[in-house]
């Protein structure tokens, strides 16, 4: 009789013992957050090597934190709101994209800023496979294609189409081992570098803009994340899209409560992070196997995955950088002050 007690008591022991670790792990206290003003980081990118994470945002601050304890390594003020940064391949440069003064690198480890000689701002920038090609959809329609030194080699002047509500491209991804890539906006292309559209893919609800796209490591297929509106203007489930290399609609799959805003991959292909309203975790035929924990009305921007396909790092609406493990359990996350630099 006493062993069965203390076997109860045992029990009983780790289930409260079990309870309060999950507490401490979906629980998390809830911030208030000011909305009076704009100041999205629109985007995250973890370096190469893993030990770094660049950010950016509508402050127009590059800023730059050391991966493991998120302590700033270095910010870079550039002329305007920074859409998107993405790392070269090896690690020496950091590419970037801007609201007005179009996109340009940093070179690594010097830091020295340098501006891609155009005009217009962009959402959607790109490194090819082996980083030997930079590709820039800017605001107004047109797709240029530069080498990593910074000179032009190639101007993609996309004809307008009155049927179409938007001429800008919002997003674009590099096939992972051929020079072709994806450009999105109501509709999804698919180019070569020379220019040439390979496919013109219609969106299955083609009221809805494409906010992001992301080729699947195996280059077989490719995930757009939509914006969630329909002609009438009312808002409708946002969708993840599967579209093959061929330009075959695959499937579309609901599941995230805003506009998806960025996608990506990890090391493998097994795993797809989508930043929406929340962190969601898909497998590769588009099955929700886990969300992170709420923000409070704080909403995700950015997204990626480390290298090693351990880790991921959001950014989101209110300059709050995160990041979670393989299973979207968050393990750190800050908030970075106006007033930080």
């Amino acid at each position: 009789m006493q062993k069965q007690v203390m076997k109860y008591l045992w029990l009983l022991f780790c289930a409260v013992l079990l309870s309060s670790c999950k507490g401490t792990l979906r629980n998390i206290p809830q911030q208030i957050y000011d909305d009076s003003y704009n100041r999205q980081f629109w985007t995250a990118d973890w370096s190469p090597d893993n030990k770094l994470i660049a950010i950016g945002g509508v402050d127009s601050i590059l800023r730059i934190y050391h991966s493991n304890s998120l302590k700033l390594h270095s910010a870079h003020q550039l002329d305007s709101w920074i859409h998107v940064v993405k790392w070269h391949p090896s690690g020496d440069k950091l590419a970037f994209a801007t609201l007005e003064k179009y996109a340009g690198f940093i070179e690594m480890p010097s830091g020295d800023v340098k501006y891609l000689d155009s005009i217009g701002g962009s959402r959607a920038i790109g490194w090819n496979h082996d980083g030997t090609q930079f590709a820039v959809a800017d605001l107004e329609s047109g797709i240029k294609i530069w080498n990593e030194a910074g000179y032009l080699v190639k101007e993609i002047q996309v004809p307008y189409d009155p049927e179409i509500p938007g001429k800008a491209y919002l997003s674009l991804d590099w096939h992972p081992s051929e020079n072709i890539f994806v450009a999105t906006n109501f509709q999804i292309n698919l180019f070569n570098s020379d220019g040439t559209v390979l496919s013109v893919m219609e969106h299955t609800n083609p009221a809805a803009i494409v906010l992001s796209t992301s080729w699947h490591p195996s280059g077989s297929f490719f995930v757009i994340g939509d914006y969630g509106y329909n002609g009438e203007g009312e808002n409708v489930p946002s969708l993840l899209h599967f579209w093959s290399k061929e330009g075959t609609h695959i499937r579309s799959v609901a599941g995230s409560d805003a506009e998806i805003r960025n996608l990506s991959w990890n090391h493998n292909g097994s795993r797809l992070a989508s930043a929406s309203d929340l962190l969601r975790i898909w497998s590769d035929t588009g099955e929700l196997l886990y969300e992170g924990v709420t923000d409070a009305n704080n909403k995700l921007w950015g997204v990626d995955w480390d290298n090693n396909g351990e880790r991921i790092v959001t950014s989101s609406r209110f300059k709050t950088i995160a990041i979670w493990d393989k299973k979207a359990r968050l393990i750190k996350r800050i908030q970075v002050p106006e007033s930080n630099q």
